[in-house]
């Protein structure tokens, strides 16, 4: 069963959600996504509520977006982009699974790559 969202009428609304159901506070996630001494935590947290204010001149950029629900693990964005564009909300994909299909493409490309390598050296070798 998928989980049900609100629809968010801006990627700021649904960025600050995913902050307020994450269970860390702005002013964390802020640092974790621009970290000191590049900024200072009251500064970090300054710039992040500004961003989030959809009327402000200051906006998040896409990879900033991601960067916080990857921080928060809350994709509340990634719903709003969904709502936006008309289309399904995605299911989130089993880690295990995840890395069971990494580990096979790995070992595909593994095995191309010694293919070439044996091809490689039968061309050197004159075969």
């Amino acid at each position: 069963m998928q989980e049900s969202f609100p629809i968010y009428e801006s990627a700021e609304e649904a960025t600050a959600a995913a902050i307020g159901s994450s269970g860390k506070t702005f002013k964390a996630v802020a640092m974790e996504l621009w970290p000191a001494p590049a900024r200072k935590p009251a500064t970090a947290y300054a710039r992040l509520k500004k961003c989030l204010n959809e009327d402000g001149d200051e906006h998040l950029t896409a990879d900033e977006h991601m960067a916080i629900a990857r921080i928060t693990d809350q994709f509340h964005c990634l719903h709003y982009l969904c709502n936006e564009a008309g289309f399904e909300r995605p299911r989130r994909m089993n880690r295990e699974q995840q890395t069971a299909d990494m580990q096979t493409q790995i070992l595909g490309q593994m095995e191309q790559l010694r293919r070439k390598f044996d091809k490689l050296e039968a061309l050197q070798n004159g075969r």
